[in-house]
């Protein structure tokens, strides 16, 4: 399974006027009454972080175990008169509150309200968007998947504790375009491990100031309070009045986490792995002559990137001869230099690209990219090349993605109506 969706935005409101004219401070104070308006009114409890010397805000989802999530930064920029904003679609498509929350600041910023000296305007420019594509039991293709896009660099990041790879990046993070691959199966377990690990801790404190407090287990009423906050099914042979003593709740929180995690871990499918291509603001266009639709992406960087796309395990190249020897090339069992001189640049492109021609033009031979075939008479094709399973996941993502652009980009621009 494929599928495609907006990861992040980050965009930026300049102000048409001084630095000094502009009241960031109070523009921070009603981004934050905003949200806690909007979230309170449909049950909903919010955190907030302030940045030293109130330069910006952190609004943190919080459930009702005092878990927080991130939901919105608000930064001002140093030195310009501009704020920036950075926030993941992926709550705001689930929770329609904050989605207006967010469009009704956005529209406060086009008026005078935070304009300390006479009436000016100010402009919206996206500065980034991530499409993130999930790829679901697509079995060894979507794991072995590389970026070989020409003229781009790989960064490996590892895990600091474990040392296992945790993302590859493809492109230079500081480009207009890049790409980045991780297992988003082992990213969901590792945060379904933590969030239970701080779970088990808040529960625990909670207990321990209830009892420090005076609190009595004998008191069902109470406990009620904890055994629902925590979600206890009493599932194991236990009921609410055994729980007589800290040691005996302890038990069952334990029990009871470990059973809710295990449902959560269930859940989360063995074979997932994410590409995301971020785009800047270099890849991301504003129409000035319609009032909706007003941004839009490069659908071509998408493309690109996907068209890109490789796969690092060669089992699937249809011609027998040439799979044998690029897997040989490729687990180091053979040389280039061993091959006879005219198949090293063969052997070069079946590794980088999944459908290659072998040609003859003018008594030489060559081999290229399918696509980059010269279309020229004295051309005559020797054999064609095709890496079938990994094509085939490559056209499914082209398709997904095409299928999916006009519903991205009004999602992008559900933000700025």
């Amino acid at each position: 399974m494929i599928k495609t969706s907006l990861d992040r935005i980050s965009g930026v409101f300049e102000f048409d006027t001084n630095r000094n004219d502009v009241n960031f401070e109070a523009l921070l104070v009603d981004s934050e009454e905003t949200f806690r308006y909007y979230a309170s009114t449909n049950h909903f409890h919010l955190d907030v972080n302030v940045y030293g010397g109130f330069t910006g805000i952190q609004i943190y989802l919080v459930n009702t175990q005092g878990l927080k999530e991130p939901l919105i930064n608000i930064q001002i920029l140093p030195y310009q008169n501009a704020l920036r904003f950075d926030w993941n679609p992926k709550r705001f498509r689930e929770l329609n509150w904050a989605h207006d929350a967010l469009n009704e600041l956005f529209t406060n910023f086009q008026t005078d309200k935070y304009i300390n000296a006479g009436i000016t305007s100010g402009s919206w420019h996206i500065t980034q968007a991530d499409i993130a594509f999930d790829l679901i039991d697509e079995s060894t293709q979507s794991k072995s998947l590389i970026a070989a896009k020409l003229g781009s660099r790989k960064t490996m990041i590892m895990n600091d504790r474990s040392g296992a790879l945790e993302s590859i990046y493809y492109g230079s993070r500081g480009s207009d375009s890049f790409a980045r691959k991780y297992n988003k199966s082992v990213e969901q377990r590792n945060s379904i491990h933590a969030k239970y690990k701080s779970l088990s801790m808040k529960a625990l404190k909670d207990i321990n100031d209830y009892v420090l407090s005076g609190g009595k287990f004998q008191d069902i009423d109470e406990n009620f309070k904890l055994f629902k906050k925590y979600e206890f099914t009493f599932s194991f042979g236990y009921n609410p009045e055994d729980v007589t003593s800290l040691d005996i709740f302890n038990s069952v929180l334990k029990l009871e986490l470990e059973y809710q995690k295990s449902i959560e871990l269930s859940e989360i499918p063995d074979d997932w792995w994410r590409f995301e291509f971020v785009l800047r603001v270099q890849r991301i266009s504003k129409n000035k002559k319609r009032q909706r639709d007003n941004y839009k992406f490069d659908p071509q960087s998408i493309i690109e990137w996907i068209e890109s796309l490789t796969s690092e395990d060669y089992v699937d190249i249809d011609d027998p001869q040439y799979r044998a020897i690029t897997l040989a090339v490729n687990r180091g069992e053979v040389d280039k230099k061993e091959l006879p001189q005219y198949k090293r640049p063969i052997i070069n492109n079946i590794l980088k690209y999944n459908d290659v021609t072998i040609y003859r033009s003018k008594g030489n031979v060559y081999s290229r990219e399918s696509s980059r075939v010269p279309n020229d008479d004295d051309i005559e094709i020797l054999k064609v090349i095709k890496r079938g399973k990994t094509a085939e996941l490559i056209k499914r993502m082209k398709e997904v993605f095409l299928a999916n652009q006009s519903s991205l980009i009004d999602e992008l621009n559900s933000y700025f109506y």
